[in-house]
């Protein structure tokens, strides 16, 4: 998954998995782990994950208080949302969904 900036994350347009995560967090580490095999899986999506960090405003506009926390996105409006460390056929499940 491919780290973005505030502004990449804002251009973002199409289909979307943003993962908001911190460098400290162990669950957003496993969650990565577990989201690495089925990326391939979804060539109309794009996967990438956000610091929460280096990005306040977002985190307060989509009100984010559980790491690790996904956001779906289609044409920059959320479609979904899966706060804490999720299996991956629940991922897969809200993926299916969102194409």
């Amino acid at each position: 998954m491919k780290e973005i900036t505030l502004k990449e994350f804002e251009e973002q347009k199409g289909l979307a998995l943003v993962k908001f995560f911190s460098k400290a967090c162990g669950q957003c580490k496993t969650q990565e782990k577990l989201l690495e095999p089925i990326v391939g899986n979804y060539p109309n999506i794009t996967f990438t994950k956000l610091d929460i960090a280096c990005c306040p405003t977002v985190v307060q506009k989509y009100d984010i208080c559980t790491l690790p926390t996904i956001l779906l996105f289609k044409d920059g409006t959320v479609v979904g949302e899966l706060v804490g460390l999720k299996p991956r056929v629940l991922v897969e499940k809200a993926l299916n969904e969102l194409v």
